[in-house]
């Protein structure tokens, strides 16, 4: 179907085919449909089997765009592909429950269309002024697919969505389609130079890392994506910001994952994950002592976590015992030539 004749061949069979044939065809177009979205032919042939889809097949391929909405969003095909899906009657009747948004998005596919930046500026200000609409807007598949889609026309749009993005941050990052939009506004800004989007993401990150940390799948995800890209800077914001908190994460499933990754961090030039969870250690009420704790951690999601804390706290040790070793055999060299001048003033008074 990537080629002009098979693209050919397939609409005629569309065509003459029955009921049960068609919804084959659409079930194995689906299941190549991210290969089919990134060739010309084979995206026109995908636009076809979506608008003859039954109603469920319709919803699967929905689902399918919204996923991997920043995916298609990187080229023109992938594009064109979302516009003739949010085109959809199918689409558009999925958000009539909610007469709110259904009138806004009607509001969207009136202007989308003329490319009239001004008036989607003026859009874009009115659903983004009232944050819990705009976060309701994007929670919906034809929401994130539309937002997709209109970012990228004009930097002066862009910059509205990317301040709506950061004053909801906390509630955005813990959904997939809120993970997705700051995907594609990153990429956007990125495309014209600008990557402090970038760094404020990874700060705000840093900033909510307790919040997050607690979020079992994408909050979760956002902070460890974001100490596994090494950056100093936000991996400081990320310690510091789960200060007081590391021996509670690290009896969490996720949390312990994020405490584990922070201590695999530590070397001489970035000591404080292990700083802050020795004092949160030594501050632990006298019931509390380290032993129990270790063997508790053991015990539930924080195994590593015990051996790294044992291995930091005997390596410092070591280094003190050796420290401690040193200055006395230095006290003991000052007390032997002490000794040896006082012999010497002896045998040689003064008076």
């Amino acid at each position: 179907m990537t080629h002009k004749s098979g693209k050919a061949l397939a609409s005629r069979l569309l065509d003459v085919c029955n009921i049960d044939q068609k919804n084959t065809f659409c079930q194995t177009t689906y299941r190549h449909a991210l290969l089919l979205a990134r060739d010309e032919n084979g995206c026109s042939t995908l636009k076809k089997a979506i608008t003859i889809a039954d109603d469920i097949l319709k919803s699967d391929f929905l689902e399918l765009m919204a996923l991997h909405a920043h995916f298609l969003s990187e080229d023109a095909l992938g594009i064109s592909l979302i516009e003739h899906v949010l085109n959809l009657d199918y689409t558009r009747k999925a958000t009539e429950d909610d007469t709110r948004l259904h009138e806004l998005f009607a509001e969207f596919d009136e202007i989308l269309p003329t490319c009239d930046t001004v008036e989607l500026l003026n859009l874009a200000s009115k659903l983004t002024s009232d944050s819990r609409l705009f976060l309701e807007f994007v929670k919906t598949k034809r929401g994130l697919l539309m937002v997709q889609i209109i970012l990228g026309r004009s930097e002066e749009v862009d910059t509205v969505f990317w301040e709506a993005i950061r004053r909801g941050y906390t509630d955005l990052a813990i959904t997939y389609h809120g993970h997705r939009i700051m995907l594609r506004i990153i990429n956007v800004f990125e495309k014209r130079g600008n990557k402090n989007v970038y760094k404020q993401i990874l700060r705000l990150v840093g900033y909510n890392a307790f919040y997050l940390s607690k979020q079992p799948i994408m909050g979760n995800a956002a902070v460890l994506h974001a100490i596994n890209i090494h950056n100093s800077s936000c991996t400081e914001f990320i310690a510091c910001g789960l200060q007081c908190h590391y021996i509670e994460l690290s009896f969490l499933n996720n949390g312990s994952n994020i405490v584990e990754k922070l201590l695999g961090e530590v070397d001489q030039d970035f000591m404080l994950p292990l700083i802050f969870m020795v004092m949160e250690i030594v501050n632990c009420d006298e019931d509390t002592l380290l032993e129990p704790l270790l063997d508790t951690l053991r015990g539930s999601r924080g195994d590593n976590i015990a051996a790294m804390i044992l291995q930091a706290i005997q390596s410092d040790s070591d280094q003190s015992d050796k420290s401690e070793s040193d200055q006395s055999d230095q006290d003991q060299d000052q007390d032997q030539d002490q000794s040896d001048r006082s012999e010497t003033d002896l045998k040689d008074p003064i008076f």
